[in-house]
């Protein structure tokens, strides 16, 4: 992984108020903004019993089961709202 005092200049970071974290999912460094949508799931492995609690496995659930669902509903109905047919609106 990424050594945060080879990437950032954490004294810069700190005296500008930027807040620096690490991902559990690991990847590349991400620049976050305020169009950012970042979620968190917080539960026991008791009531998700089907869900390992790994990185890998945790992002396949939370797409099949939360996110693909949500953004189609949120497809279609940008969708069935626009007049003129263009889908630049859609999130794919």
């Amino acid at each position: 992984g990424g050594k945060p005092h080879r990437l950032i200049d954490i004294q810069s970071a700190k005296n500008d108020g930027i807040l620096v974290l690490k991902r559990f999912s690991g990847g590349g460094t991400v620049v976050v903004d305020h169009s950012s949508l970042w979620t968190t799931f917080i539960g026991r492995t008791a009531l998700l019993p089907h869900v390992t609690p790994y990185p890998r496995e945790i992002m396949e659930w939370s797409a099949d089961v939360i996110f693909g669902p949500a953004f189609d509903r949120w497809n279609r109905e940008i969708l069935s709202d626009d007049d003129d047919d263009d889908d630049d609106d859609a999130v794919v």
